[in-house]
């Protein structure tokens, strides 16, 4: 019985000493701020939370661990409770339901769950599924078939907040907890941990978002964002490499085929360009007078180092070879000193 009583004593010094913080800091103060009991059900749970069993008038705040006996007591007016909690929580969307993670003490930044069958409070590093329900006994938060709920029943191992697995509802002991939200401006959080969210990259087809910057500890949109302009298309041979868009001021034309050059010379005659480079040391592609003063519709029998052929590429520029010459050194170019080569 001593050592019972001893144990008991033990316990209850520690929860006086958590329930201390943030005078004793183990994680992220919430700051003293305004909380608002939830008397409906919101559309979207989502926001930063006080978890409360009510005594009358007096609030049990929840303070972030697993233990009898402890909670912070803080007077109620109007639905309204005005602290410095020890912790608070966020609740966020995910699928299925909501995650719910501690803010402050020794759990700060861990999510809570129940487990299936047991009566127990888990901690885990990543989101956890819970589902919330609003009833007109409080709120009804379970999480693998598990209830979080206030056990009243007097005791050192328990007047706690746990899932429990008893589908029971509110009982002479056991009870549905409430939840009282943060009050957006009341918080004097300096809002030092942020996370930047709902940032979209813009694209050469829609705007893009430079993101939110939300506080991690009050859950405050500390800085909101703002939207960014489409990104200029990237065309490559006549298409955006990003979207697959045509370049509209790409050229449609296509003059690809057979082809004559001609020339006129002083003497009023045209002359025709041949494939033959000659042997000067600046060479020139040999022009042959076709006694021509008037350049005829067409050419029925044309002459093989005569004939050039344009072949369009598919950035819309044009290569130019000699159709006369069978090897692979066909194609016209010039030279830095302004001869003519093939190539």
């Amino acid at each position: 019985m001593k050592m019972m009583k001893r144990f008991t004593s033990i316990l209850l010094v520690l929860c006086m000493v958590l329930s201390l913080v943030p005078a004793i800091t183990f994680g992220a103060s919430a700051a003293t701020a305004t909380y608002k009991k939830v008397t409906a059900a919101p559309s979207d749970w989502s926001g930063t939370y006080l978890i409360v069993y009510e005594n009358g008038e007096t609030a049990y705040i929840w303070t972030g661990i697993d233990a009898g006996q402890c909670h912070q007591d803080v007077a109620i007016t109007n639905d309204t409770i005005t602290v410095d909690a020890t912790a608070t929580v966020t609740i966020a969307k995910m699928t299925g339901g909501y995650s719910i993670k501690v803010n402050g003490n020794t759990n700060d930044g861990k999510y809570i769950y129940g487990k299936s069958g047991s009566n127990a409070l888990s901690f885990g590093a990543s989101e956890q599924l819970n589902t919330i329900e609003y009833t007109t006994d409080g709120v009804k938060i379970t999480s693998n078939t598990s209830v979080l709920r206030y056990n009243s029943a007097s005791g050192a191992n328990n007047e706690r907040f746990r899932y429990y697995k008893s589908s029971t509802a509110n009982g002479t002991t056991m009870h549905y907890v409430s939840l009282y939200k943060l009050e957006e401006g009341t918080t004097s959080c300096t809002h030092a941990n942020t996370t930047l969210t709902d940032v979209v990259a813009a694209t050469c087809t829609s705007t893009g978002y430079t993101g939110d910057k939300v506080c991690n500890d009050c859950g405050t949109t500390v800085t909101t964002g703002s939207v960014t302009q489409k990104l200029d298309h990237n065309y490559v041979s006549g298409t955006c490499s990003m979207c697959g868009a045509a370049d509209p001021s790409a050229s449609t034309d296509d003059y690809s085929g057979r082809y004559y050059f001609a020339t006129i010379r002083t003497n009023g005659n045209y002359f025709y360009m041949t494939n033959d480079l000659g042997t000067a040391s600046t060479k020139r592609y040999t022009a042959v007078d076709s006694g021509l003063t008037t350049l005829p519709a067409s050419i029925a029998s044309a002459e093989a180092n005569k004939i050039f052929v344009l072949q369009k590429n598919a950035d819309g520029t044009y290569l130019i070879y000699a159709e006369g010459i069978s090897g692979d050194n066909k194609y016209l170019g010039h030279t830095s000193d302004n001869s003519g080569t093939l190539v």
